[in-house]
């Protein structure tokens, strides 16, 4: 048991106490030696206590939020700094949802000082300490809260035509700029509840990603919808992928399937005859060394068991620099939110492109967002899975002789 393990939770203790901590230890020690055991308990406590809660949403007949797609890089924080990731779940629109257990501290509101911020706001953003207090209790984290604060400060953004997907608190990616002003009055309530908020390292890895995600995140009823439509596909599917038999090289280790893949798997994902199969020459300019041929497509297809596994087998095959032993790759996601680099926007977007010509369905928007970018950034975070098996077996021979 590591030293300071007793500052853990209940959740940590619960982890700590399991057999299979031995297990995770291995693990860890044989896939990521230079992490220090401290660093990763926390984040494996964090898991746990996200699954938990996600759970509790489950029972509840809600949909989880996709928010665990990119993890924090907490071991290159600064010593000075105290970073308490916490899951984003639940919005401002779903105040009702109180038999949630929320993660924040009580608050005293009718004794907090809630001073005027020290720059210039419009006065129809100011919000009265009724409404801060009522915004906290319905929140079930520090990063819900802030969330929910987006939300009542960006109305005309949260709609059902989903515009706010246009954008994001830096502007970077292609995306417009949310407003700075707003966006800092978020953080100056946030500030008043969690004074860590303060530090802009804090600010940038435990909120701007979170607010960014909540952009890019469709309402709840139209994410439920969308998961409904796919799991009637993926009951309609399974039969069919059960009798077929998979292809010979469909398991290869330079582009195998996600761990854990968003959708079902299914050979019959590309809605196109492999024969018929034809691509298009990108509208956008692209380096030619990367422009795949029909038959590499088709190739890439025949190997891939869904859309998400197929993004993934194209994120290997365009970003050969990162698929080595050194395993750069898991410095990346998508995004290049949550202290990570950003995978290059050019060969996302000939990923997509590639995606849509072999998966044409009016709903390709969320089949890209559910589907294709959680299985790229799932691909980006799991080593490679031959060396693995060798420290494994090197680990196992050590031990028997």
């Amino acid at each position: 048991m590591p030293e300071g393990s007793s500052s853990f939770g209940s959740v940590g203790q619960l982890i700590l106490d399991s057999e299979k901590m031995e297990i995770i230890r291995k693990y860890m020690e044989a896939n990521f030696p230079d992490v220090p055991e401290d660093s990763w308990l926390q984040i494996c406590i964090q898991h746990m206590e996200d699954a938990l809660e996600g759970a509790h949403s489950n029972g509840n007949g809600s949909e989880p939020d996709n928010n665990n797609e990119e993890s924090y890089d907490l071991v290159n924080l600064p010593e000075d700094v105290c970073v308490m990731t916490v899951p984003e779940v639940g919005d401002y629109e779903r105040p009702s949802r109180k038999s949630k257990k929320s993660l924040l501290t009580p608050m005293d509101f009718d004794n907090l000082e809630i001073p005027l911020p020290d720059f210039g706001v419009p006065q129809e953003y100011i919000l009265s300490r009724e409404q801060l207090k009522n915004i906290y209790e319905c929140s079930l984290s520090i990063g819900n809260f802030a969330s929910r604060l987006l939300v009542l400060m960006f109305p005309e953004l949260f709609t059902h035509e989903n515009t706010r997907k246009q954008y994001n608190c830096s502007g970077s990616l292609g995306k417009k700029q949310l407003d700075p002003v707003r966006v800092n009055l978020i953080r100056h309530y946030v500030q008043l509840v969690y004074p860590q908020a303060t530090n802009d390292r804090v600010w940038m890895v435990e909120f701007v990603g979170k607010l960014d995600e909540r952009c890019r995140r469709r309402e709840t009823e139209q994410r439920r919808s969308y998961t409904q439509q796919r799991r009637v596909f993926g009951q309609d599917s399974e039969q069919d992928f059960l009798l077929n038999p998979l292809h010979p090289d469909g398991v290869r280790e330079e582009a195998e399937i996600p761990s854990l893949p968003p959708e079902k798997s299914s050979k019959d994902f590309c809605k196109i005859p492999l024969d018929e199969l034809t691509v298009s020459t990108p509208e956008f300019p692209v380096p030619s060394v990367y422009l795949l041929s029909d038959s590499e497509v088709r190739e890439i297809v025949q190997q891939s068991l869904s859309v998400g596994n197929f993004a993934a087998r194209l994120l290997v095959r365009l970003f050969p620099e990162l698929f080595t032993q050194e395993n750069l790759r898991l410095q990346y996601n998508h995004s290049g939110a949550c202290n990570k680099k950003q995978l290059d926007p050019v060969r996302l977007r000939l990923i997509r492109h590639y995606v849509e010509a072999v998966y044409p369905v009016d709903k390709i928007e969320e089949v890209w967002h559910y589907e294709c970018v959680p299985s790229i950034d799932e691909r980006c975070r799991r080593p490679n899975r031959k060396k693995c098996d060798i420290l494994k077996k090197a680990k196992r021979s050590s031990t028997v002789s």
